[in-house]
């Protein structure tokens, strides 16, 4: 009964994982990643969006710039607010 009981204890003891948390707030686990990796592609893609954005919209006013110069015309940009 002995030798059961000490393989009893050593299956428990090596079924207990390591749980790791961040400061008792929440539990780092796979799950966690998960959600991490998910949350920094979406803002990546976000960024990039707006990036395309930001150029497309540079070139609109190059050209437009370029016209103007072509044809005597002055062009102000106010400043966004």
């Amino acid at each position: 009964m002995s030798i059961f009981k000490e393989k009893l204890c050593l299956h428990i003891a090596m079924k207990n994982e390591a749980v790791f948390s961040a400061c008792g707030f929440f539990n780092v686990n796979n799950s966690f990643m998960h959600s991490m990796v998910a949350a920094v592609t979406s803002y990546l893609v976000i960024l990039i969006q707006l990036d395309r954005q930001i150029l497309a919209s540079k070139r609109i006013i190059s050209s437009t710039a370029t016209t103007a110069s072509m044809y005597n015309i002055t062009i102000e940009y106010l400043p966004s607010s």
